[in-house]
C-alpha cells in the first residue's frame, strides 16, 4: 500500500510537469485505488471475524489466537467445540440463549385466525399456577401446520423481564373482539335444573331473580 501510494503520487507529479504520460499516471492511480479497496475489504472482514485490526496494523505480527465475542448477553445452553477440534466456518460451536427479551409463541386453530390481528390483548397463564402475564399480538402466522391444523401467533409481553424460562408451556386467551357488558362472577350464579338465578339484595333481604347467561370468560389471577 505504501509503495503504490508513493508511486501514484510520483506519477501524478511527473504528469503535472509533463515528465510522463497522462496514461501512466492514470494507470498508477487506478492500481492504487484497486489495492486500497481490496485493503479496506480485508480490514472489514478481519473486524467481523473479531481480530484486533488496529493492533495488527501497528505490530504487523501474525495472530495465533482468535477471540469469539457473543453478539448477545445470555447463557450457554450447548457446547459443540472442544480443544483440538478442527472446525469449518459453518460449524456450530456454542449455542447461547438471550432471555432478556422473551417472545410468546401460540398455536391457534386455523378456524380462529380470521378473528385475530396485531395489537390484541393476550392473557397467558402457566398451568398449575395462578400467575397471569399480559401480552399483545405482534404477528399472526400465515402458514397452517398440516398435522395440528394450527398456525403460530407471535406475541410480545407488556412487562419485562418475564419471570419464565425459555421453552415454558403456557395457556393463553386472546381478546379478539372485546365488548363492554354487565357481568357477574361465576360464584354469584345459582343453577336449578336448566334455570340460572341470582340473588339481589333489597331492603327486605334478598330477592331471587332468574337470569339468562351469555358469554363466559376465565380471568387469570395475578
Amino acid at each position: 500500500m505504501n509503495f503504490l501510494e508513493q508511486e501514484n503520487k510520483r506519477k501524478q507529479t511527473l504528469a503535472g510537469a509533463d515528465a510522463t504520460s497522462r496514461r501512466a499516471a492514470e494507470e498508477a492511480s487506478a492500481e492504487y485505488e484497486v489495492a486500497k479497496t481490496h485493503y479496506m475489504g480485508l480490514k472489514v472482514e478481519l473486524e467481523l471475524i473479531g481480530l484486533p485490526v488496529v493492533q495488527i496494523e501497528k505490530s504487523g505480527l501474525p495472530q495465533s489466537v482468535l477471540h469469539l465475542y457473543a453478539p448477545v448477553t445470555g447463557y450457554i445452553t450447548r457446547i459443540d467445540a472442544n480443544l483440538g477440534k478442527l472446525v469449518n466456518s459453518s460449524d456450530l460451536l456454542y449455542e447461547i440463549v438471550d432471555n432478556s427479551h422473551l417472545h410468546l409463541e401460540l398455536q391457534v386453530f386455523a378456524k380462529d385466525l380470521a378473528y385475530l390481528k396485531p395489537g390484541q390483548k393476550i392473557i397467558a397463564t402457566v398451568p398449575g399456577t395462578d400467575k397471569s402475564l399480559e401480552a399483545k399480538v405482534h404477528l399472526v402466522g400465515k402458514m397452517i401446520d398440516d398435522n395440528t391444523k394450527t398456525a403460530m401467533v407471535h406475541g410480545h409481553f407488556l412487562t419485562e423481564p418475564v419471570p419464565l424460562t425459555p421453552g415454558t408451556m403456557v395457556q393463553a386467551g386472546i381478546q379478539a373482539n372485546p365488548v363492554e357488558v354487565w357481568a357477574l362472577p361465576a360464584g354469584a350464579l345459582v343453577r336449578e335444573g336448566d334455570q340460572t338465578y341470582v340473588f339481589i339484595q333489597s331492603a327486605d333481604g334478598f330477592e331471587k331473580k332468574a337470569v339468562k347467561t351469555g358469554r363466559t370468560q376465565a380471568i387469570g389471577r395475578k
